[in-house]
This record gives structure tokens, C-alpha cells and sequence, in this order.
């Protein structure tokens, strides 16, 4: 399933990493995948942030997230 079709969301293609990201989320963190752990049933995804994009409104005076 096309995930971003079913959604509505706007694909944008990111320069640093092999994933879109959705063009109406205020804050989007980027992430390069470093390892996988399976936990059980589940899996642990373990990345680094590469980038972060936020509007500006997002933002305070110095540039931090608000609160």
C-alpha cells in the first residue's frame, strides 16, 4: 500500500537519507539506521539524527522548540 496516497500526505525527498518525509509535518527528524535489535515480537530500531527541519513558528528566540 502506497502509504502516502492513502494518506493524503505530501512526499519530499530528503538529500541525506533514502526516505521521504511528509511535507505537512511542522517538525521532521531524519535518521540514518545504525542497527536493528529483534526484542521478541518486537524490533528495536537504534538510528543517529542526521537532520531536522522545523518551521520557524515551531521555534523560539533562540531557536529551540517551545514549549
Amino acid at each position: 500500500m502506497d502509504k502516502f496516497a492513502t494518506s493524503g500526505l505530501t512526499p519530499l525527498r530528503s538529500d541525506l537519507v533514502d526516505a521521504p518525509y511528509a511535507a505537512e509535518f511542522p517538525i521532521v527528524l531524519e535518521c540514518r539506521l545504525l542497527q536493528t535489535i529483534e526484542i521478541g515480537l518486537h524490533t528495536q530500531f537504534i538510528g543517529e539524527i542526521v537532520d531536522v527541519k522545523a518551521e520557524s513558528d515551531m521555534l523560539g528566540k533562540t531557536g529551540s522548540p517551545t514549549s
